[in-house]
């Protein structure tokens, strides 16, 4: 925290337009470690030539997102791919510096996603889990095992873990925060303790893998369709295709 003042003092003597800094990430929650990064954000009134700022000081990598207020308070109230992350990141933070109060009021809208985008971006990270799981099958059924197990990490990084966020509502600001906080998470496939963790950690033989990938894809889907979430089966091409029409973001 020391380093991240230091860090907010250059911040607003290079950038006369930040109202608010804040520090997210494990080391705004504590959990940081003696490697862990220091990862903020600022906000500005408008929107700034500069992006962020990034570098290694003292062994510690240093990581400063820029974005305007009004960016920040569309973002904060959509529900988007990285929505487990980025949510956590506006909802758990220690501010360096937030003399007019702008940080809470991210927070709150952060807190409340619409539960209706919530069970869309379900049903879209469910997809891309398919995607990966084909892709599984297919380095296995061509022997190429090496690539096979790190597919299945993917699936289980990047498919898995948000989708379990988005099912429960749940962020997290990282994969320590998934596997050390399962009371956070009401609603889990029935083998998801056996399964993901190996997955995750590519622990085991790769067929062995291959059959948990299977089995947590397909019990992730019985949890969708049971609420009503999925597309049937047994649908033409065309009722298949409306169904799964997404609009543009605006």
């Amino acid at each position: 925290m020391e380093l991240a003042r230091r860090v907010t003092e250059y911040v607003l003597r290079r950038h006369p337009e930040v109202i608010a800094v804040a520090v997210h990430g494990s080391t705004a929650t504590s959990e940081d470690r003696e490697h862990s990064d220091l990862e903020m954000f600022a906000i500005t009134r408008g929107r700034t030539e500069t992006r962020g700022y990034g570098t290694i000081h003292e062994g510690i990598v240093v990581e400063v997102e820029l974005v305007s207020e009004e960016d920040a308070i569309r973002e904060a109230g959509t529900v988007v791919g990285n929505w487990p992350m980025s949510a956590d990141g506006l909802i758990h933070t220690v501010p360096t510096h937030d003399p007019e109060g702008v940080l809470p009021r991210l927070s709150a809208l952060a807190s409340n996603p619409d539960p209706e985008k919530l069970a869309r971006s379900a049903g879209g990270v469910l997809t891309s889990m398919y995607e990966d799981l084909c892709k599984i099958r297919n380095f296995l059924a061509a022997g190429e095992e090496p690539l096979a197990r790190v597919m299945c990490h993917g699936f289980a990084l990047h498919g898995v873990a948000p989708f379990v966020a988005f099912l429960n509502r749940q962020p997290f600001n990282g994969i320590r925060n998934v596997l050390t906080k399962p009371r956070d998470f009401a609603i889990l496939p029935p083998h998801f303790w056996e399964d993901f963790p190996r997955l995750l950690a590519v622990d085991g033989e790769t067929r062995d893998l291959g059959e948990r990938a299977e089995r947590l894809y397909r019990e992730c889907r019985e949890i969708l369709a049971s609420k009503g979430e999925t597309i049937p089966d047994d649908l033409s091409l065309e009722d298949k295709l409306e169904r799964g029409r997404s609009a543009r973001t605006p």
